[in-house]
């Protein structure tokens, strides 16, 4: 893995002063968690909280590997708190992930999120840190990121941009934000539409897509907390409790998780999107807090992949299990 420029230059002054805490959610890869830890390492955050998911049963080679993780997380070196969650058993990465949230929003009022394969570039730390104290009282911002997806298109003018989605590869956001969407149960489908008709900019395929998305969370075919986070805040469109994301303008991470060992991703152990890139301080701050449309119809097309082809495969999975019962239903009716 080669080392990140970002980590030995830009805004390293600001991190001397870093307030936030970091959590620090971490599994079975030794390799990507160190990396990620050398970032955590050099922006120095005050306190650091280490949440380890457990080995999976029947998996010989997890025990060693969430030992090496966990002693490479708690290595610190730096005047820091540092809190532990550490697992005996396996929870998964849906209710791993939420119940480490609860723990470490049941003590902070705020603080960045990193996973153990999303490596920061140094400016992330800083961005964060500004912004969850600018937007700590503005119920409206429910979310820092650190990951763009706008391959190089500038959005406004300011340093980052108001978007509809959440995105999961490093974040920080506020208790408040946490704890409203914990109180939502599962999301009605009157509830949902109404969000999506208001997000959908014009195209005719966003709301089946995440239509389609729900049902997956719902049949326990994803296993994932971020696309329940975000179905949660797409559920928020026009109305006034509106939920609305930071996004930088310059990636600030990079996936190195992709691969054999990831549980979500596969393929090149690169961030599709983009690399890292920098981002100037002091931060210029846009005049108002309004959703930037022509950003996230981008990212409709470009990171979730909003289009027929995708959409039609994703029908007939969803569907493949009910063909299946039918066709036996129909064998046996023939005889």
């Amino acid at each position: 893995m080669p080392s990140n420029p970002e980590l030995r230059n830009t805004s390293m002054d600001r991190l001397k002063c870093m307030r936030a805490p970091v959590l620090f959610l971490v599994f079975n890869r030794p390799y990507t968690t160190k990396h990620v830890f050398a970032a955590i390492r050099a922006a120095r955050p005050p306190r650091l909280y280490v949440a380890a998911d457990g080995p999976r049963p029947g998996r010989h080679d997890d025990s060693e590997e969430c030992a090496r993780v966990r002693e490479i997380a708690l290595a610190v070196d730096w005047p820091c708190q540092v809190h532990t969650l550490l697992r005996d058993h396996n929870l998964g990465c849906r209710h791993a992930v939420e119940e480490a949230l609860d723990w470490f929003f049941a003590t902070e009022e705020e603080g960045i999120v990193l996973e153990d394969d999303c490596l920061p570039a140094s400016p992330f730390f800083a961005f964060c840190d500004e912004l969850l104290a600018r937007f700590r009282d503005e119920p409206q911002v429910f979310s820092i990121a650190g990951s763009n997806f706008q391959h190089g298109q500038q959005r406004g003018t300011g340093s980052y941009y108001f978007g509809k989605y959440f995105h999961c590869w490093g974040w920080a956001s506020w208790r408040r934000a946490w704890h409203a969407y914990r109180r939502e149960t599962e999301l009605s489908k009157p509830v949902l539409a109404s969000g999506l008709a208001h997000f959908a900019d014009g195209s005719r395929l966003f709301a089946p897509y995440w239509r389609q998305i729900r049902q997956l969370c719902i049949a326990k075919r994803v296993d994932s907390w971020a696309y329940r986070v975000t179905l949660s805040s797409l559920a928020s469109g026009g109305t006034v409790a509106e939920r609305l994301h930071v996004v930088p303008q310059s990636n600030l991470i990079v996936n190195i998780g992709f691969g054999t060992t990831a549980t979500h991703t596969s393929g090149d152990a690169e961030n599709p999107a983009e690399k890292a890139g920098a981002l100037d301080f002091p931060l210029h701050h846009p005049t108002l807090i309004e959703r930037n449309i022509a950003a996230d119809r981008h990212t409709d097309r470009t990171h979730f992949g909003i289009a027929w082809l995708p959409y039609l495969r994703r029908q007939v999975a969803l569907n493949l299990p009910l063909l299946e019962r039918g066709w036996k239903w129909l064998r046996r009716t023939l005889r």
